[in-house]
């Protein structure tokens, strides 16, 4: 459950019997792979010993991206931290791709009357990290006409733009 739930497969390779694990108060995992496999070891070598009824909570780090706003778009200063609601899985397929399509069709009509070599759609999208975005195997299972004159598609994630598709 929680924050580490995407990597619930490589962490039981780690210990030996039947665990629960709760990471509900860790919302991301760190981003380098290395520190995740150090998190996993971890959780593996605490794992040894306890015994049916016991319970073990140790300290991790969360990562985030921090990005300084360069003007106060609403009036406030500081950092803006984007992340999905708490109850709100942003990788659940049926949820992202009604949100895809939504957004594909208000940007098709934002852009009908626009003249310009090449139309962009770029996707604000709330994953752990850009690596983990599958918005472009949505688009890519969807009704063409959907897409049909956006030559540039792309997802916006943790502060990194990933093309979804481009033109050739």
């Amino acid at each position: 459950m929680g924050g580490l739930s995407r990597w619930g497969t490589l962490i039981t390779e780690r210990v030996n019997g039947t665990f629960h694990g709760n990471a509900t108060k860790m919302r991301r995992a760190p981003q380098s792979s290395q520190r995740r496999e150090a998190l996993f070891d971890q959780i593996g070598a605490l794992s040894q010993g306890i015994e049916t009824g016991q319970a073990v909570e140790f300290e991790t780090v969360e990562a985030w991206t921090v990005q300084r706003l360069p003007y106060e778009p609403l009036g406030q200063t500081g950092f803006a931290i984007a992340q999905a609601p708490p109850k709100l899985d942003p990788s659940e397929g049926t949820l992202v791709r009604r949100l895809v399509r939504k957004r594909l069709k208000d940007a098709r009509g934002a852009l009908d009357g626009v003249e310009a070599d090449t139309k962009a759609v770029a996707l604000l999208a709330i994953f752990d990290y850009a690596e983990h975005e599958n918005i472009g195997s949505f688009v890519k299972s969807m009704d063409p006409s959907l897409y049909a004159g956006i030559g540039l598609l792309a997802a916006i994630v943790d502060g990194e733009v990933r093309p979804v598709f481009q033109p050739r």
